[in-house]
């Protein structure tokens, strides 16, 4: 059987590339909507970690699945965490 993308690829990536969207959206929506935002997407952020690092597990451990579009997908998930990392480490410190 030839290797291929399949529906879980491109679930990760799209789901690495949304946190990231949320990341960097979630000052832009507190300021113009309200401070109401901020708890709603930090739930989203979270969920979308978990999600990302339930996608990598199955995307890369598959045998019959082509594995760029994860690698992919894993860099954007290690940056998500890294930075997310940052701002908890240094929002609770100051």
């Amino acid at each position: 059987m030839s290797k291929e993308h399949t529906w879980q690829s491109w679930m990760y990536v799209t789901t690495a590339i949304l946190v990231t969207v949320l990341m960097f959206g979630l000052d832009v929506a507190a300021v113009n909507l309200g401070e109401w935002v901020v708890p709603l997407f930090f739930i989203l952020i979270l969920v979308g970690y978990i999600l990302s690092i339930i996608f990598s597990v199955i995307t890369l451990t598959c045998s019959y699945e082509r594995k760029w579009v994860p690698i992919i997908a894993l860099i954007i998930t290690v940056f998500n965490l890294v930075v997310g990392g940052f701002f908890a480490l240094f929002g609770a410190m100051y």
